[in-house]
């Protein structure tokens, strides 16, 4: 069974999009008051699907309460980790972070062509 590559579809019919991706650490300022600057480095660029979530998929796709204005990354498997040491991600000149639900874990589903980041919007 032949495998289809749906990346390489997508990238020839022009649908992917360019998302940076910033990394950056945090550094503690104060340890009792535990108040943390952040600095983001120079942004690492990646093609990806970029869809939106609509309310049917807010209310019923995800378990907990994803904010207005969230998205979803389609993206090759290889990005995962620049996504999970992103602290901002921009689209289209509009920041966004990935979505952390109640337990603190990332919104990463993984399949095996491709990984799902949600990301919520920031200010």
């Amino acid at each position: 069974m032949n495998k289809i590559d749906i990346f390489s579809l997508l990238k020839d019919a022009g649908e992917l999009k360019y998302v940076k991706l910033y990394p950056g650490y945090a550094t503690e300022n104060d340890p009792t008051e535990h108040t943390q600057d952040v600095t983001l480095l120079n942004p690492i660029t990646v093609k990806a699907i970029i869809a939106d979530i609509g309310f049917s998929g807010l209310k019923w796709k995800y378990f907990s309460q994803l904010p207005a204005g969230s998205k979803q990354i389609i993206a090759e498997p290889i990005h995962k980790n620049l996504f999970l040491s992103a602290r901002q991600i921009t689209i289209d000149n509009e920041n966004y972070g990935i979505y952390q639900d109640a337990d603190g874990t990332f919104q990463i589903l993984e399949r095996r062509d491709y990984i799902i980041v949600i990301l919520k919007k920031t200010l």
